[in-house]
């Protein structure tokens, strides 16, 4: 038997594991349904050594305000879990991606991904504070874990500032990734962009762009963090506290790659004119306000 088939019956027997109800709806393909009070029911998808879960679209793409904030949100999302566009560019989802090593680790990373999608569902609900992480879950990540994490791959790191890595990337011209804790988990991140906080153009632009190329990649999330009179919008990997180095080299790799796929384009998008254009070739309704009136 193959790995590959090895790894899907791990998928097949966690899942049913974890969820109430599972369905087959193709090969290596399951709808799930029912675990640990998630009411929405979540698509599983078993592919090149990684399970991938997702929820159908929790938001339309032509209002601005869920899109600016799903970008946001990803930022503070637990179990490695982000919201994207989905191939169909039928709306935001909430997905994750898992790498199948062996069936107790995947069982844990499920049900460290579940408390993502349980964190997520209410997020795009306006006015609905998201619930806080229970940590008793998952153990923290520590400084010294990171350390010898680091040391048993085969990345270039150094330690930039106290409880801080540089890792160079494999993507030619991208800055060092910062590695560090976030809220008990491990994370790898690169800023692509920084952009005025006002006229919006291009700020909503560059989030419908990394939204949609990170529903493409897998374990890669866009988010934004506020500055003085800035956004910057960087490009994540979230690690769990004790991740394997397989999945840290996993975790690497991706996000060279989404450097790789991103940053020309994100630079492209700074300028307004480009933004305009692109927003009003994928969504043309985000052009009839405030794009058809002069901004402030």
């Amino acid at each position: 038997m193959s790995l590959a088939n090895n790894g899907a019956e791990d998928a097949m027997a966690v899942l049913h594991e974890c969820f109430d109800s599972v369905d087959q709806t193709a090969a290596w393909q399951w709808q799930c349904a029912g675990a640990n009070g998630i009411r929405m029911p979540i698509s599983a998808t078993f592919a090149d050594g990684f399970l991938r879960l997702m929820t159908g679209p929790v938001a339309t793409l032509d209002v601005p305000e869920a899109i600016d904030r799903a970008i946001k949100a990803n930022a503070n999302l637990d179990g490695g879990v982000k919201f994207a566009i989905d191939a169909e560019r039928s709306g935001l989802s909430v997905c994750a991606d898992i790498a199948v090593l062996d069936a107790p680790r995947l069982r844990a990373r499920l049900g460290w991904a579940l408390a993502g999608f349980d964190r997520a569902a209410g997020i795009l609900d306006f006015g609905v504070a998201p619930p806080v992480a229970d940590e008793s879950v998952v153990p923290a990540a520590s400084a010294s874990g990171v350390v010898q994490l680091l040391q048993q791959i085969s990345w270039d790191h150094s330690e930039s500032q106290p409880e801080e890595w540089s890792v160079a990337l494999d993507a030619g011209s991208a800055p060092p990734a910062k590695v560090r804790i976030d809220q008990g988990q491990i994370v790898a991140g690169v800023e692509l962009a920084r952009v005025r906080n006002s006229p919006a153009t291009s700020h909503r632009a560059l989030a419908l762009f990394l939204l949609t190329a990170c529903g493409g990649l897998r374990l890669v999330r866009a988010f934004t963090s506020e500055l003085e009179a800035q956004t910057a919008f960087r490009l994540e990997v979230a690690m769990p506290p004790s991740p394997a180095p397989e999945e840290a080299d996993h975790a690497l790799a991706a996000l060279s790659v989404a450097w790789q796929m991103c940053a020309r384009e994100a630079a492209v998008l700074l300028d307004e004119t480009a933004a305009r254009l692109y927003l009003a070739t994928c969504v043309p309704s985000f052009t009839h306000q405030p794009f058809n009136e002069k901004e402030n």
